[in-house]
């Protein structure tokens, strides 16, 4: 599920309405080598990410459409490849609709396509929707919840996720922000620099593999949490952040064509290494 899905949008002022924006951003991570047990080998993993959210506040509903491109490459230190690098693409669409002073109804639409370089898009789509409601419950303090539905890849059942998400400016130089499956709680040191504590976990990571891999047209499907930090400078509409933390309980599962599982990969914690710029239009 596409984390803008859970974003909580903050209540506009009774007559101001925000232009709209076009935020845009990339992202570059390594992580270390880290051993694979049972494999005799390491493997490091470098991921690129391209992000587009355009995003249009209005007194009747509040459009967030986002796009994503993320693209991942990984070295097993002169071994064989017991799977391929990954490219994944997803579009995101959220509504918000206000139903009072406190309460809107949030309708979010997602679909993806991932596959490795050789591999068919076309048998890589996934799709998800959700429902839920937002609550301003005080000034400086917004939640959102409901309920996710997504399907994966090469798999006909369906994942079904509660939705949660929470805004909460706990001072004036502390915000606390749960999206997705991200926590994140940024300190405002100066008008230009800010730091934040960033713990996530990815759970969806999913692409089809092609006819000439170890698994011919099987689905590799990561699993990593991430602990660290985030140092960010912002000038005007940019930002520029460093990133660095540390990456444990990744996990690879092989699965077959049909979704039958035939490996299952362990991978030993790592550090983890990033840089991201965004800009907002």
């Amino acid at each position: 599920m596409d984390p803008s899905f859970l974003q909580p949008q903050r209540a506009n002022a009774a007559l101001f309405i925000p232009k709209p924006t076009l935020t845009v951003g990339l992202r570059h991570q390594q992580t270390a080598s880290a051993e694979l047990a049972g494999l005799d080998r390491r493997a490091s993993v470098n991921r690129t990410t391209l992000d587009a959210v355009w995003l249009k506040p209005g007194l009747k509903q509040t459009q967030n459409l986002t796009l994503r491109v993320d693209r991942s490459t990984f070295d097993f230190a002169r071994a064989a490849n017991p799977f391929e690098d990954a490219t994944q693409v997803r579009l995101g669409a959220t509504f918000l609709t206000p139903r009072s002073k406190t309460r809107s109804r949030v309708v979010g639409l997602s679909v993806d396509s991932s596959a490795s370089a050789r591999g068919d898009f076309s048998r890589g789509i996934a799709g998800g929707v959700i429902l839920g409601e937002r609550h301003v419950a005080r000034p400086g303090l917004t939640w959102t919840y409901g309920v996710a539905l997504r399907s994966q890849v090469a798999d006909t059942d369906f994942l079904v996720i509660p939705a949660i998400g929470l805004d909460w400016q706990a001072r004036q130089d502390l915000r606390v922000l749960f999206q997705g499956q991200e926590l994140r709680a940024t300190k405002t040191l100066s008008r230009t620099w800010s730091l934040a504590s960033v713990t996530s976990f990815d759970v969806r990571r999913a692409w089809r593999l092609s006819d000439q891999a170890a698994v011919r047209d099987g689905v590799v499907r990561e699993t990593s949490f991430t602990s660290g930090f985030e140092a960010g400078y912002t000038h005007r509409n940019t930002t520029a952040a460093l990133i660095l933390g540390w990456q444990f309980g990744r996990q690879f599962q092989l699965d077959d064509r049909s979704g039958r599982g035939v490996q299952t990969i362990d991978a030993g914690s790592a550090l983890t290494l990033g840089l991201r710029l965004s800009r907002r239009l």
